[in-house]
């Protein structure tokens, strides 16, 4: 019982996760990407 409710929790957490990912544009995400590479060779 335990072990099913917190692979319930997890399966929520995932999906919470992936509608997230849905909404951020993956330009965005690639230039963010991009900016924090720039960022760390300095």
């Amino acid at each position: 019982m335990y072990l099913r409710r917190t692979f319930q929790n997890l399966e929520d957490k995932l999906s919470g996760v992936r509608r997230k990912l849905q909404g951020v544009n993956m330009n965005d995400l690639t230039a963010r990407a991009k900016y924090y590479l720039l960022s760390w060779e300095d």
